[in-house]
């Protein structure tokens, strides 16, 4: 594998085959829907993504998160629907993409934090999405926004609202606090996945909680030495 880490989902259908098509020059690796077609694509570490299935339900995560394929597994094996995911992904800890194909459809979001992201464009005819820009765009034959760009010179991050825009023509930011859902149709949409929770508990009584959380973190990137 070349030190080039990118991936792109592709819907299940024929339009997603063709357009697995156009991105298979740059890809080292493949992960399939539960009928064969391809799901993910792109280049990737070996331990950089894992993946549970349960019958026509898969569930992976890429990035930071102890989870393994049994777990994520047993997991995906309680999913109802696709918009069950955020349920059985309760209490994974770290920073990663969760993405999930269930019977024909895809849901996939990156962090609440922003530092994992994801962005979308047509392609062959059909919505697809990546955690990487420029991967879009050169598929693509996009061109940049001289817009964006020009607003990049004065700022950069671009400060809210301005920071979901993307500086490729075409090609568009999933808001960090949406997922992406593209039906058995091709149809994509954005949907809210996250919203600050109100307060349940006096700040005093967080401090553990938060303390723990902080700890799962910190373990999820340093589990296999080091730090990723």
């Amino acid at each position: 594998m070349s030190g080039d880490v990118w991936f792109t989902i592709l819907p299940d259908g024929e339009a997603g085959v063709a357009a697995a098509r156009l991105l298979r020059p740059w890809a080292t690796e493949t992960i399939a829907h539960h009928s064969g077609r391809p799901w993910l694509l792109g280049s990737w570490p070996d331990a950089g993504v894992t993946v549970g299935a349960a019958g026509a339900r898969r569930v992976a995560v890429i990035g930071r998160c102890p989870v393994t394929a049994e777990e994520l597994s047993a997991r995906a094996g309680r999913l109802r629907d696709i918009g069950d995911v955020e349920r059985i992904a309760h209490g994974l800890t770290g920073s990663f993409h969760l993405i999930a194909s269930v019977d024909g459809s895809v849901r996939a979001r990156g962090s609440a934090s922003g530092a994992r992201r994801l962005f979308h464009a047509r392609m062959a005819q059909v919505t697809v999405a990546a955690d990487r820009s420029d991967r879009r765009a050169a598929a693509m034959g996009a061109t940049p926004d001289e817009r964006v760009l020009a607003a990049h010179l004065l700022a950069s991050p671009l400060p809210y609202p301005l920071d979901d825009h993307c500086v490729w023509q075409g090609v568009r930011a999933v808001p960090s606090f949406d997922c992406l859902l593209i039906d058995a149709d091709a149809r994509a949409r954005t949907q809210r996945w996250w919203t600050p929770p109100q307060p349940q508990r006096a700040w005093r009584e967080g401090v553990p909680a938060v303390r723990a959380a902080l700890s799962a973190a910190v373990h999820a990137c340093t589990a296999g030495g080091g730090a990723r």
